[in-house]
Protein backbone atom coordinates (compact mmCIF):
# COMPACT_ATOMS: atom_id res chain seq x y z
CA UNK A 1 0.00 0.00 0.00
CA UNK A 2 1.34 3.77 -0.67
CA UNK A 3 1.16 5.58 2.21
CA UNK A 4 0.96 9.80 2.19
CA UNK A 5 2.14 11.38 5.61
CA UNK A 6 2.38 14.86 5.91
CA UNK A 7 5.04 14.25 8.43
CA UNK A 8 7.16 11.37 6.93
CA UNK A 9 7.00 11.98 2.95
CA UNK A 10 5.71 9.19 0.79
CA UNK A 11 6.50 5.70 1.38
CA UNK A 12 5.32 2.60 -1.03
CA UNK A 13 5.57 -1.10 -0.12
CA UNK A 14 6.67 -3.26 -2.69
CA UNK A 15 5.24 -6.55 -3.33
CA UNK A 16 6.62 -9.34 -5.27
CA UNK A 17 4.80 -12.34 -6.75
CA UNK A 18 6.14 -14.71 -3.75
CA UNK A 19 4.39 -11.95 -1.26
CA UNK A 20 7.82 -10.93 -0.22
CA UNK A 21 7.17 -6.75 0.51
CA UNK A 22 9.28 -4.45 1.39
CA UNK A 23 9.12 -0.31 2.17
CA UNK A 24 11.03 2.45 -0.12
CA UNK A 25 11.16 5.71 0.18
CA UNK A 26 9.45 7.30 -2.88
CA UNK A 27 10.13 11.61 -1.68
CA UNK A 28 11.83 13.46 0.36
CA UNK A 29 12.03 12.56 4.10
CA UNK A 30 10.90 15.19 6.29
CA UNK A 31 9.39 16.50 3.54
CA UNK A 32 5.93 18.36 4.91
CA UNK A 33 3.45 17.51 1.30
CA UNK A 34 0.67 19.49 2.84
CA UNK A 35 -2.44 19.49 5.91
CA UNK A 36 -4.85 17.07 5.20
CA UNK A 37 -3.44 13.86 3.24
CA UNK A 38 -4.63 10.91 4.16
CA UNK A 39 -2.88 7.44 3.64
CA UNK A 40 -4.38 6.54 -0.37
CA UNK A 41 -4.80 2.81 -1.82
CA UNK A 42 -2.14 2.08 -4.76
CA UNK A 43 -0.68 -0.62 -6.67
CA UNK A 44 2.63 -1.78 -6.00
CA UNK A 45 5.30 -0.11 -8.19
CA UNK A 46 3.00 2.36 -9.51
CA UNK A 47 4.34 5.52 -9.78
CA UNK A 48 4.25 8.38 -7.94
CA UNK A 49 3.59 12.18 -9.11
CA UNK A 50 5.80 14.10 -7.09
CA UNK A 51 2.94 16.92 -7.10
CA UNK A 52 0.11 15.79 -4.58
CA UNK A 53 -1.40 19.02 -3.47
CA UNK A 54 -4.58 21.16 -4.61
CA UNK A 55 -3.45 24.67 -4.76
CA UNK A 56 -0.55 26.42 -5.04
CA UNK A 57 0.80 26.64 -1.27
CA UNK A 58 1.57 22.68 -2.41
CA UNK A 59 2.48 22.95 -5.43
CA UNK A 60 5.38 25.52 -3.71
CA UNK A 61 6.30 22.31 -1.47
CA UNK A 62 6.67 20.24 -4.04
CA UNK A 63 8.75 22.32 -6.12
CA UNK A 64 11.13 22.92 -3.26
CA UNK A 65 11.45 19.20 -2.55
CA UNK A 66 12.43 18.49 -6.05
CA UNK A 67 14.60 21.52 -5.54
CA UNK A 68 16.08 19.58 -2.53
CA UNK A 69 16.27 16.54 -4.05
CA UNK A 70 18.34 17.68 -6.90
CA UNK A 71 20.92 19.39 -4.43
CA UNK A 72 21.34 17.13 -1.95
CA UNK A 73 20.61 13.62 -3.25
CA UNK A 74 23.77 12.75 -5.53
CA UNK A 75 22.18 9.28 -5.45
CA UNK A 76 18.94 10.77 -7.34
CA UNK A 77 18.66 10.10 -11.26
CA UNK A 78 17.29 13.50 -13.16
CA UNK A 79 15.50 11.80 -16.20
CA UNK A 80 14.38 14.51 -18.85
CA UNK A 81 11.56 13.03 -21.12
CA UNK A 82 11.53 16.02 -23.36
CA UNK A 83 13.15 15.25 -27.24
CA UNK A 84 17.35 15.13 -27.81
CA UNK A 85 16.84 18.34 -28.96
CA UNK A 86 14.66 20.37 -26.34
CA UNK A 87 17.34 18.29 -23.90
CA UNK A 88 20.42 19.73 -25.55
CA UNK A 89 18.88 23.49 -25.44
CA UNK A 90 17.81 23.11 -22.20
CA UNK A 91 17.78 20.96 -19.21
CA UNK A 92 18.54 20.32 -15.52
CA UNK A 93 22.48 20.14 -14.63
CA UNK A 94 22.85 16.51 -14.47
CA UNK A 95 20.08 15.03 -15.82
CA UNK A 96 19.64 12.42 -18.06
CA UNK A 97 17.87 12.13 -21.32
CA UNK A 98 15.42 9.11 -21.91
CA UNK A 99 12.69 10.70 -24.43
CA UNK A 100 9.26 10.00 -24.43
CA UNK A 101 9.57 9.84 -28.31
CA UNK A 102 11.53 6.58 -28.24
CA UNK A 103 9.29 4.60 -26.14
CA UNK A 104 7.80 1.44 -27.57
CA UNK A 105 5.54 -0.90 -25.84
CA UNK A 106 7.17 -4.30 -23.85
CA UNK A 107 10.00 -4.64 -21.20
CA UNK A 108 13.57 -4.45 -22.52
CA UNK A 109 12.80 -2.35 -25.71
CA UNK A 110 13.33 1.00 -27.60
CA UNK A 111 14.76 4.26 -25.73
CA UNK A 112 14.58 2.23 -22.17
CA UNK A 113 16.52 -0.99 -23.46
CA UNK A 114 19.16 1.90 -24.78
CA UNK A 115 18.96 3.40 -21.71
CA UNK A 116 20.17 0.14 -19.70
CA UNK A 117 22.52 -0.58 -21.69
CA UNK A 118 24.39 2.53 -21.74
CA UNK A 119 24.06 3.67 -18.24
CA UNK A 120 21.21 6.51 -18.37
CA UNK A 121 19.26 3.95 -16.14
CA UNK A 122 21.04 2.84 -12.56
CA UNK A 123 21.48 -0.76 -13.66
CA UNK A 124 23.29 -1.80 -10.55
CA UNK A 125 20.38 -0.50 -7.54
CA UNK A 126 17.30 -0.50 -9.00
CA UNK A 127 16.10 1.24 -5.73
CA UNK A 128 18.28 4.51 -6.50
CA UNK A 129 15.69 7.29 -6.41
CA UNK A 130 14.21 8.31 -9.74
CA UNK A 131 12.55 11.85 -10.39
CA UNK A 132 11.42 12.19 -14.49
CA UNK A 133 10.63 15.54 -15.51
CA UNK A 134 9.33 16.54 -19.00
CA UNK A 135 7.79 18.78 -21.61
CA UNK A 136 4.64 18.36 -19.02
CA UNK A 137 2.85 15.75 -16.48
CA UNK A 138 1.78 13.55 -18.95
CA UNK A 139 4.85 13.42 -20.61
CA UNK A 140 6.77 12.17 -17.51
CA UNK A 141 4.57 10.56 -16.70
CA UNK A 142 4.64 8.01 -19.77
CA UNK A 143 8.62 7.75 -19.42
CA UNK A 144 8.12 7.44 -15.72
CA UNK A 145 5.42 4.40 -16.39
CA UNK A 146 8.30 2.87 -18.83
CA UNK A 147 10.62 2.89 -16.07
CA UNK A 148 8.42 1.49 -13.48
CA UNK A 149 8.11 -1.22 -15.55
CA UNK A 150 11.80 -2.36 -16.11
CA UNK A 151 11.34 -3.25 -12.38
CA UNK A 152 12.84 -0.01 -11.07
CA UNK A 153 11.05 0.61 -7.61
CA UNK A 154 11.77 4.15 -6.38
CA UNK A 155 10.25 6.54 -9.45
CA UNK A 156 8.41 9.57 -9.34
CA UNK A 157 7.77 11.99 -11.66
CA UNK A 158 7.20 15.82 -11.65
CA UNK A 159 3.69 16.08 -12.62
CA UNK A 160 3.96 20.19 -13.85
CA UNK A 161 5.68 22.47 -16.87
CA UNK A 162 9.30 21.90 -17.83
CA UNK A 163 9.64 25.54 -17.01
CA UNK A 164 8.63 25.16 -12.99
CA UNK A 165 11.30 22.86 -12.78
CA UNK A 166 13.57 24.94 -14.42
CA UNK A 167 13.13 28.04 -12.42
CA UNK A 168 13.61 26.00 -9.47
CA UNK A 169 17.03 24.20 -10.15
CA UNK A 170 19.96 25.44 -11.57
Amino acid sequence: MLGVSKDLGTYGRIVNDHGSARDVELSTPGLRLGEGLESVPAIPQQVVPLRRGRDDEHKETVVDGVKYIHASDRTAVFLDARDPEEFSARSLSGARNLPASGLKPGKDVGEVKKAKDDGRLPMEDHNTRIVVFGRDGAQARLVAEAVVNEAFHNVAFFDGPFPTIKAATP
